[in-house]
């Protein structure tokens, strides 16, 4: 093999590397999602059991958890996306002005 075939040859392996890292790192992102959602809804839930049998809300570390976690979800989850929203809509209007 001459030495050009050579770099296409390693520039392929490198995109179809590079193609697999970020399918994987899409996955994980989507594994670790879908993880938070369960422990959410999962804390949620026995919360509001243990409210159903009477239980104060301050009396059941689950009330306790998922309001915590709730405002973390908040915080990490859905402020970013509205600054990425914000972002979008700042560019739309820019795009909109040079036309």
């Amino acid at each position: 093999m001459s030495e050009n075939q050579e770099d296409t040859v390693n520039l392929e392996e490198d995109e179809e590397s590079t193609e697999n890292r970020e399918k994987l790192a899409k996955i994980g992102k989507m594994l670790i999602g879908a993880t938070v959602i369960i422990i959410w809804g999962v804390s949620a839930g026995l919360g509001l059991r243990d409210i159903w049998t009477g239980k104060g809300i301050l009396e059941t570390p689950w009330v306790i958890f998922s309001i915590v976690f709730t405002f973390f979800l908040v915080i990490i989850v859905i402020m970013p996306l509205f600054k990425g929203l914000r972002a979008d809509v700042q560019d739309y209007k820019k795009r909109k002005e040079e036309e």
